[in-house]
Parts: C-alpha cells; structure tokens; sequence
C-alpha cells in the first residue's frame, strides 16, 4: 500500500530532507508538500522531483482542511518568527492548528520535530523551544497518534547561524556559548531517514519520543575537525558564554541563548547509540565537513 505523506515545510532544510527522502520511494511514498510560496525554486524542485507542492497558510484552518484530506500521516515542523514580538504565541496557534486540522482529516501518525520546555526549568524562555514544547503538550492533550523528534545543534548551523566569523585574512574564529561541555550534533540532511523508519515501525514509534544525536563534540574538537579539512583556512575556538551571546545584534539572541544555559543545566536524552537504530549510517561530523567543504568554504567566503 502507497502511504500518502504530507510534510510541513517541505522547501526548509528539515522539510526538504524529509520530502527528498520519501520521494526517493515512490512505490512507498505519496508525497505532498505544504509551503508558503509553491512558486519558489525549492518548491518547483520539489515539484519535479514527484512531490504534489501545496500553498497553504497554517493561520487558514479552513484551507488547510481541505488539503488535509486523505492524508495518512504527516511530518510537521514550525517555524519561529523571532523578530515578531509575538512569536511564541503565533508559532504555538498555527501549530495547533495543524493540529486540530490533523484530528479531524483522521491522520494515522504525526511526526512531530519538537524541543523540550525550556521556561519551565528556567524560568526564563527560548520562544522557539517552549512555542513546540506546548504543541506537543497539545498534540498529546488532543490524543494523536504522534512520534516526536527532538534535533539538538544541527551541522548546519555552520552554514547560517554559527557561520565562522572572520578574524584576519584567511583565520576565523568558532564561537558557540557551551564552555567546555560536548555539544549533541546531528546532520538536518539526514532527518528523512529517521522520519523513514518511524513511518515504516509504526507499532513501534508511536508514543515515542526520539532525541537524535549523530555525533558528540567540544567547540576545541569542532574547530580541530575543520582545520584538518579547510585548509588553507585556520579555525579558533572563541570563547563566548550566554551572556555576551544575548547582546549579539541577532533576531531571537536572547532566546538562543537560554537554550544554550538550558544545554547547560539540564539532564538531556539525546544518544548517538539509539539514533543509529534509525539510522545506521550516521554521518559523523568530520565525515560531514569532508562531504560539505565546498559549501562551507563558499559561506566563509560570501
């Protein structure tokens, strides 16, 4: 039997490596894909790579009904508007409407990209973090059948929001607030194989909660692994902690940088041991900076 999937998001990076990974399947797969814009380059892609691309707005209960229907089950991430002084708020409504929308089209399984609540032992928010933990806390008040991933420090972070920062000519500095503890990392383009294997184990998935972990490093080790392959660039590790990353001029610094004290502080289940249950041939982050230098050359460079 064909399981026709929609994934969320389809034309971002967690979306997209969903979608290229269940498109990879046809005889498996019938793959749709809601996004904002069905006109961009990622969309018409997708497009013709076999996905049924469709434009929808998640604040449109109505609209996203009607495309929900017939649908077996669902990939669904959110995405924060950090400059929006509301974010929180409307990132968890349009989420709960995706999920209303999902209990009354009858969805089979939803896979759910979620964070665990950061306020709650804090005291303090990182809006993209507590806006998920609250729908998943409704998706399980609703009583869908829904698996969550959790994704720590994702590799590509280094392509945008950790991009290395240039210090001199060809040197560039890391700077990432976690001290000298191991920082979880996982490789976003590997996502689809891990929403693969939950949507093929459904009995065994279902009520379960993955945190995802593909390699465990210190920022001395991140910039040891990038010396050794982007030469003839030269990495530093700058040392920065959660409160000179909070006055950085970047939209949601304030909320990056409770979710890296929350790192901090909190006992976290991510493991590389049952994520490779999943996904036996996790790419570990030296085998991802060998496969990705060109690109992350191209980012130091811009």
């Amino acid at each position: 039997m064909v399981l026709t999937v929609m994934v969320f998001g389809g034309t971002g990076q967690q979306g997209g490596s969903v979608a290229k990974t269940l498109l990879a399947e046809p005889q498996k797969y019938k793959v749709k894909v809601i996004t904002r814009n069905a006109n961009s380059p990622a969309a018409s892609k997708l497009s013709a790579e076999g996905a049924e691309v469709i434009q929808a707005d998640l604040n449109n209960r109505e609209s996203l009904a009607e495309v929900m229907k017939g649908i077996d089950a669902c990939f669904f991430m959110t995405k924060t508007e950090f400059s929006a002084s509301d974010a929180e708020e409307m990132e968890v409504s349009q989420g709960q409407s995706v999920v209303d929308v999902c209990l009354f089209a009858k969805v089979k399984h939803i896979i759910f990209s979620g964070q665990p609540h950061v306020r709650k032992v804090l005291g303090v928010g990182a809006r993209h973090m507590d806006a998920k933990a609250r729908i998943e806390d409704y998706i399980n008040e609703r009583g869908l059948p829904r698996t969550t991933i959790i994704l720590p420090f994702a590799y590509e972070h280094f392509f945008g929001l950790h991009v290395p920062e240039k210090k001199e000519l060809q040197t560039y500095t890391v700077g990432i607030p976690v001290g000298n503890k191991s920082l979880d990392m996982f490789p976003i383009c590997q996502l689809g194989e891990a929403v693969k294997y939950i949507l093929e184990h459904p009995d065994e998935t279902i009520s379960k909660t993955y945190c995802l972990s593909a390699d465990k490093l210190t920022v001395p080790e991140i910039v040891a692994i990038f010396n050794k392959h982007l030469t003839p660039y030269r990495f530093e590790h700058l040392e920065i902690d959660v409160t000179q990353f909070q006055r950085l001029p970047l939209a949601g610094a304030a909320d990056i940088a409770h979710m890296y004290e929350f790192l901090h502080l909190a006992t976290h289940r991510y493991s590389v041991a049952s994520t490779k249950n999943l996904i036996p041939n996790t790419l570990t982050f030296d085998k991802w900076v060998q496969q990705n230098k060109e690109e992350l050359i191209k980012h130091l460079t811009k």
